[in-house]
């Protein structure tokens, strides 16, 4: 099933975690891959977000994956490793479909432990801040 992974490690230097971010076709196959390499027996936990009944189309995954690396690499807290297509081109629908589908991966991931917790709750207070106000316009008066 095609969907967004991320491989959770403990963080070098200053950084609390170390987290791979990643999509791909079929997760599980690639995860399969992933510990085959020696290079990953680094990450100690792995969050999957996947879409269920309907597979996730390759651009949403794209999305969430991009979005959640450099949301995640704004906090500061973490070492993020991850290659994916930079600015995928989506219609507004599909985006907003995407961008809920991110909010969904944030929190699935807060429950992993202590740390995603933290790190996850710092991303929902950064993209409150960046987010459009929802403040009225003035009404016009014609008089």
């Amino acid at each position: 099933m095609p969907g967004v992974y991320m491989l959770i490690a403990p963080g070098p230097d200053n950084h609390a975690l170390r987290i791979r971010v990643s999509q791909a076709r079929c997760v599980l196959e690639r995860l399969v891959q992933h510990r085959r390499t020696r290079d990953d027996l680094q990450y100690v936990q792995v969050a999957v977000v996947v879409c269920a009944p309907d597979p996730m189309r390759e651009d949403i995954a794209n999305f969430v994956a991009q979005r959640l690396a450099l949301t995640i690499a704004r906090t500061g807290m973490a070492v993020v490793d991850g290659h994916f297509e930079l600015n995928p081109r989506l219609d507004v629908q599909t985006q907003r479909v995407a961008q809920d589908v991110f909010k969904d991966a944030l929190l699935l991931l807060g429950p992993i432990e202590p740390m995603t917790a933290m790190l996850c709750a710092t991303i929902a207070r950064q993209e409150h801040r960046t987010s459009p106000s929802q403040t009225r316009s003035p009404e016009r008066s014609d008089r």
